[in-house]
């Protein structure tokens, strides 16, 4: 008696006993009700994760950002470094993710360099003469 493929394909894929093509979250569906599977479950995202703005860029082009979030997301150790325009009035910034973003009018913040060395990000000044 011969099979065609086709054959072999649909008794295949009829077999319910067939694990190879299933995630293995569903072949290993085992009941979860017990203290040492719950203390190994992710723990749920605190408040303040949530309050972080949520930065996307398009196209790698940098995105404008408040200043107000700018001091949210360096508080959360977010931003990896910051370049500050020669007359300080601009910021252009690189968070942890590898999104660049940028500040067109930084206010006069006498905190912000303090904010910025407590949170260990790296930060450039570019001088003109």
């Amino acid at each position: 008696m011969k099979f065609t493929s086709i054959a072999l394909l649909g008794s295949f894929l009829m077999n319910n006993n067939v694990a190879a093509f299933t995630p293995a979250s569903i072949v290993r569906a085992a009941p979860r009700n017990n203290a040492r599977f719950m203390a190994m479950e992710e723990a749920p995202a605190t408040a303040a994760a949530s309050d972080l703005p949520i930065i996307q860029s398009r196209g790698g082009a940098p995105v404008d950002v408040r200043y107000s979030d700018f001091l949210r997301l360096v508080d959360a150790s977010k931003i990896e470094k910051v370049t500050f325009s020669a007359d300080g009035t601009q910021l252009l910034g690189v968070d942890t993710e590898g999104v660049r973003i940028k500040i067109e009018a930084l206010p006069n913040d006498p905190d912000l360099l303090t904010q910025l060395t407590s949170h260990k990000v790296h930060s450039l000044y570019i001088v003109s003469y």
